[in-house]
């Protein structure tokens, strides 16, 4: 609410930050290249030999070609990924990891290009297809990873390192619900709170630039 001069209108008090980040999703897809790579192993133990791998997120592969043999750093983000990769995905193939420039086919001609190039851009096409298709709905919920043993989840969204503001959001939501839903206040019932949806409310209110108000006098 706007509390004098100047004041900022918020519901909740900082901007939550999508998990769903553009290095959480190129790493989640190097993950399964290597989850498809035990599978391959499970399947014939005997077969060996190099692999390829082919990424337009430069920093995603560092990640993966730079994983310690034990442990994850603390506080690393996106640790779920790197451990489940470093726990169950080392040491089955002799991996090769190159870097490949995205979005080539808007400067050339798809049959231009190389075929690792072809093959990045046919799957950012699939992903923005299914991103699309997500367009006006609810997101699902986050799950476990095959082979993870264990994830903590707090409402609809995993909880990882670096994942402070998932945390701090789904706190508020729930402390705003029940404020709101207050014999004092009674503003909205919960039954009505939980239809809206606070996540865009919140994101809209803390990304775009902030609500401005004055002095509101009230006349009698």
């Amino acid at each position: 609410m706007s509390t004098g001069q100047g004041s900022d209108f918020r519901v909740f008090p900082r901007a939550v930050k999508s998990d769903v980040c553009i290095r959480r999703g190129e790493l989640l897809g190097l993950m399964v290249i290597h989850l498809i790579l035990v599978t391959v192993n499970k399947v014939n133990p005997q077969l060996n030999g190099t692999v390829k791998i082919y990424s337009d997120c430069l920093g995603a592969l560092n990640k993966v070609t730079t994983l310690p043999t034990n442990r994850i750093p603390s506080g690393c983000k996106h640790s779920d990924i790197l451990k489940n990769i470093m726990i169950h995905c080392s040491n089955l193939f002799d991996c090769e990891y190159f870097h490949v420039e995205a979005h080539q086919d808007e400067r050339k001609a798809y049959l231009q290009l190389e075929r690792s190039t072809q093959l990045n851009c046919c799957m950012d096409i699939k992903a923005k297809n299914v991103l699309w298709g997500l367009v006006g709905e609810m997101v699902p919920p986050q799950g476990i990873f095959p082979l993870e043993s264990v994830a903590v989840v707090v409402g609809r969204e995993k909880l990882t390192s670096g994942s402070e503001d998932i945390l701090r959001f789904w706190c508020q939501r729930k402390e705003e619900r029940e404020v709101l839903a207050h014999r004092k206040v009674k503003v909205l019932q919960p039954d009505v709170f939980d239809e809206v949806d606070w996540r865009a409310v919140y994101q809209t209110l803390n990304d775009v630039p902030r609500f401005k108000f004055g002095r509101v006098r009230a006349w009698r």
